[in-house]
């Protein structure tokens, strides 16, 4: 059997704690950074996960995942913990969960490697999970429009809006349960047909098969728009001056959004670029639990990773930084390198590991399990510390 090298990875670093090696990397790169094929095998790799059977389905009591896509679907619902309406405190959560708290970023890094690993072993994937910086689609980066991204490609994208173009967005009717507001994605390779339909959600919904489309329906204005929420200068920037080691505040103003009084942010934007890339979307995305239904999901999200992982950098104190709430609500603790990263099944996904290994990227001390890089698309990046640490990553 011929294993691949996202596997042998996995076997050194978590096994024999070897550290990983610049030239053993995996180089995750923007969008626009990959060629046409490089684009296309991509959207190749995830495609081909729908025609995969499910290694959940018969594991785990009632779950109905009907593909290999879907028990990431089902892994992301059931992290999230179910809704509790009546706690709006806990963001309407009856669990600590996986947002809003202190284990946010370790655990969607954790989701994202997983992914990147099936991808790899099991639809011949040659390539690293790409990321989207949605920063370069904004007027302050001088992108054209949010909806003319390259991203929304019908032919080497994600295809783009819902088939009936963006709804209004009624905020007083907003419901974390319910069908999200937009139409089925109406081009590209993840409209249905030609991927099926998607089995899980709306919500906290694992166990009854639910046939329906992926819904978008990009807000390019609602809550001051992503000109605001997903810019460099008004959110990712002060995001990536949080001062040294204060991890708690860095991964709240990225997974809440930034506090009123916080004079860093563009004031108009109240979600943070976490929610910012979700609302911007719309559809599905907003949608807590089932919002990987979309693939853009992982693009998003590894967006997010990157930008940790460039704070990591700016300084040695940020590195195994960690904190925050184990509860959003606040209570339960807090969250430090020992808390448990759960995976659900690890014949599905992989084992549960403490948050200390997933903390570091490429692994410098050789007791993590991770092993890749960004490749920097020549964004403006604050202090020349960053500039210098990416030309070291490069050599």
């Amino acid at each position: 059997m011929k294993l691949s090298l996202s596997v042998l990875l996995l076997g050194v670093t978590a096994a024999l704690g070897k550290k990983c090696k610049s030239e053993d990397q995996l180089v995750r790169k923007e969008w626009r950074a990959l060629s046409i094929p490089e684009r296309d095998s991509y959207l190749a790799a995830v495609t081909c996960l729908f025609t995969k059977p499910s290694k959940l389905l018969g594991r785990k009591t009632n779950f109905v995942p009907q593909n290999r896509y879907e028990d990431f679907v089902a892994l992301h619902i059931w992290a999230t913990t179910p809704g509790n309406p009546a706690d709006p405190s806990n963001f309407f959560l009856s669990g600590p969960g996986i947002h809003f708290n202190g284990v946010f970023l370790p655990w969607h890094r954790y989701l994202l490697w997983t992914y990147e690993a099936a991808l790899r072993d099991e639809c011949s994937y040659s390539g690293a999970q790409p990321y989207w910086d949605w920063t370069l689609d904004t007027v302050s980066h001088g992108g054209a429009s949010f909806a003319s991204s390259p991203i929304f490609s019908p032919t080497h994208g994600f295809g783009g809006n819902g088939v009936d173009g963006t709804t209004p967005f009624p905020l007083d009717q907003f419901d974390f349960f319910g069908a999200p507001w937009g139409s089925c994605v109406a081009d590209g390779p993840f409209a249905s047909p030609p991927t099926p339909l998607r089995n899980l959600g709306y919500g906290y919904n694992l166990t009854t098969a639910h046939p329906h489309c992926v819904k978008r329906n990009f807000q390019v204005t609602t809550f001051s728009g992503v000109d605001s929420c997903l810019s460099w200068p008004g959110m990712v920037y002060p995001l990536l001056t949080t001062a040294a080691g204060d991890f708690a505040n860095f991964t709240s103003s990225m997974g809440t959004g930034p506090g009123a009084l916080d004079t860093r942010f563009d004031p108009n934007c109240p979600l943070g670029i976490h929610g910012g890339g979700h609302f911007g979307v719309g559809g599905e995305m907003v949608n807590t639990w089932s919002s990987t239904n979309d693939p853009l999901f992982f693009m998003h999200h590894a967006q997010l990773d990157r930008i940790w992982a460039l704070w990591q950098s700016l300084d040695s104190r940020n590195l195994f930084a960690i904190g925050g709430p184990v509860y959003p609500n606040g209570t339960g603790g807090t969250v430090g390198l020992d808390y448990t990263v759960e995976m659900l099944d690890k014949h599905a996904f992989d084992k549960d590991a403490p948050v200390g290994d997933v903390m570091d990227p490429r692994n410098s001390n050789g007791k993590g399990i991770l092993c890749y890089r960004y490749e920097e698309d020549g964004q403006p990046v604050p202090p020349a510390p960053v500039a210098r640490r990416e030309q070291e990553w490069s050599a």
